[in-house]
């Protein structure tokens, strides 16, 4: 990560949808650099943008993808909790920037193709049942032994899974896909595995393949503010939530305590108090606890970081949405960082997407 303060087959998988049912297919992560602490973000202008083209062009005549979105997946028919995923049709994307000034990955432009992208950050529930659920040598658990932290109140199998490294992401992934005899988006040579996380592997993704996948970063900030650039909702300084006095490098902000949980609210609440170690509340949450932004998505602004398919300006892999560690700062609609993605840091999780046509 660049050190700088930036402004299987064995498995049954269905899709429940609105009137039938069809099949488809150890670090802390922490503000800080010696201690492992996320850096906050910079601006958008100062990055050069390395990552692969994403689709060209935008499919017309589109169907009734939202009929279609999933209210649940299924797992060797146990339905899995927090699992369900909404769609965003995309198109030719142009935007004015955050209401605090800043301008974002999509706002000069973006063509994105239609796509789904799960409402919620991967749960440890969906991770476990998922890995778990064929022989490999893979870490089925790789949140487990944050427990203590639990939250009383919250379920430890409804926290986001964390602790995964960008590759283990992408292959979980690929199993969900194979399951279901979906096209995997993946072709993922293993180089190097050690303690049931892949460190290092060549990868290639098929853009056209039907299953799933991490979203593109593009995709992923689309998402985050709403999917609609004509809405109010698509300027707001926090996914689903407005904070017109906030000036984009405060801190803090209590407008963020109504869609996510950052360092300074472990209570939920916003203080002048940094949280830390020890302190209650100070760990990631059980998903969709806070409000949904416009498209139904939650925590896509705090809890974890999530990581997304493209490359950083120095080929390290992009995280965006912030986490409990971690500023408002990093948790603003703008905001991105990076993480080697041999990486398998808490506070680090991710979300699954797929394409819709």
């Amino acid at each position: 990560m660049k050190k700088i303060f930036k402004t299987a087959a064995f498995i049954a998988v269905t899709f429940c949808m609105a009137g039938a049912t069809f099949a488809a297919p150890s670090g802390t992560y922490e503000e800080g650099y010696k201690t492992g602490y996320a850096t906050e973000p910079g601006s958008r202008a100062s990055r050069s943008k390395k990552s692969e083209e994403f689709y060209a062009g935008f499919a017309a005549g589109q169907a009734d993808n939202a009929a279609k979105a999933s209210s649940a997946i299924s797992v060797n028919g146990k339905f899995i909790r927090n699992s369900a995923m909404a769609v965003v049709q995309g198109g030719n994307i142009k935007g004015k920037g955050a209401e605090f000034g800043e301008m974002g990955l999509i706002d000069e432009g973006a063509n994105i193709a239609p796509y789904y992208i799960g409402k919620y950050e991967v749960t440890q529930e969906f991770y476990e049942a998922v890995i778990g659920s064929q022989k490999n040598t893979f870490d089925k658990a790789p949140s487990g032994n944050r427990k203590d932290t639990l939250v009383k109140g919250e379920t430890q199998e409804r926290r986001p899974v964390d602790g995964v490294t960008w590759y283990d992401a992408i292959n979980f992934c690929n199993i969900l896909s194979k399951a279901e005899g979906l096209q995997e988006a993946y072709t993922i040579k293993v180089k190097k595995e050690e303690s049931g996380h892949i460190m290092d592997a060549d990868v290639s993704w098929n853009k056209k393949a039907n299953g799933f996948r991490l979203p593109s970063e593009e995709e992923w900030e689309l998402a985050c503010r709403g999917g609609d650039p004509a809405k109010k909702d698509f300027a707001y300084s926090f996914s689903g939530a407005a904070s017109p006095s906030y000036d984009g490098k405060a801190a803090t902000s209590a407008d963020l305590d109504k869609v996510g949980w950052y360092a300074y609210n472990p209570s939920g609440k916003t203080s002048s108090a940094k949280g830390e170690k020890g302190v209650p509340g100070f760990c990631s949450h059980e998903v969709g606890k806070k409000g949904a932004n416009a498209i139904g998505a939650y925590d896509m602004s705090g809890n974890v970081y999530e990581w997304v398919y493209d490359v950083g300006d120095d080929g390290e892999r992009i995280i965006r949405g912030g986490a409990y560690t971690t500023s408002a700062a990093a948790c603003k609609i703008t905001a991105y960082n990076d993480e080697p993605p041999s990486k398998k840091l808490t506070g680090i999780g991710f979300r699954i997407a797929r394409n819709a046509k």
